[in-house]
Formats: C-alpha cells, structure tokens, sequence
C-alpha cells in the first residue's frame, strides 16, 4: 500500500487487526523533490488513535531512521513493515466496535535539521472477532 501526496488529505488504508501489512510511502522536501537518506538528521513515527490521543505499540515519536521496523533509502522511499501490534484495537470497551482508526504521523528533519517535512496516514483497523 502506499499514501498518497495530497497534504490536505490523510489517505486512509484498510488492515486486518493482528496483520503484518507493509506501507510505503516517498519523503519529499517542499519542491516535491525525494529526499536522500543521507540528509535526514532525524525521522519518527507517532501512531495513535485520533479519538482518543493514545499512543499504539509505543511509538510515541520513535527513532524511524532504518530503524525499529522502518526503513529509508537515498532515493527518500520510505517501507514501514507494520507490526501485530501496531494494529491491535485500544478500545475494547464497546462490543460492537468493527473498527478503530490509528494515525501514524511521520516527521523528519533534513538538511542539518533546517528543514521539516511530515505525513500522514489513517490505517483502519477491521477488529477480527476471534482475535484475542
């Protein structure tokens, strides 16, 4: 799967809770133009729901860069390999709940922290009934 680039729209994905999906995505500077690994002085990833504002898995501004699951290369492709329990529903509180959307924010900083990119996606997590 991959997001779109669109900034005044969060593309959204459907994923089975408890899956392995990969996501993709290009970091680009404000031209539109990739950037290189090389130039990231940092990257990270906040995966939260949005309802509610808490934190999934613990990636509460995590280091991202070729790290913790998510890779980054010189052409500014970005691989996210989505864990189990990056999908795992928070709110078991309603019985009826199918679904639940986490929002992964990633940030970088590029070109000796100068400047600042960001994006964003909606990952609709299905609850799969027999999962525990």
């Amino acid at each position: 799967m991959a997001t779109g680039n669109d900034p005044t729209t969060i593309p959204s994905y459907e994923v089975l809770e408890g899956t392995t999906p990969q996501l993709t995505a290009v970091l680009k500077d404000e031209n539109g133009d990739p950037v290189d690994v090389a130039d990231i002085d940092a990257a990270t990833l906040t995966l939260f729901v949005p309802e509610s504002g808490t934190i999934v898995n613990s990636r509460n501004k995590q280091d991202i860069k070729n790290t913790n699951n998510v890779t980054i290369d010189a052409s500014g492709n970005l691989t996210w390999d989505i864990q189990p329990d990056d999908l795992e529903i928070i709110d078991t509180s309603d019985a009826e709940n199918n679904r639940e959307i986490h929002r992964a924010l990633f940030e970088y900083e590029f070109d000796g922290n100068a400047r600042f990119g960001a994006k964003q996606v909606d990952l609709v997590v299905h609850n799969l009934q027999k999962v525990p």
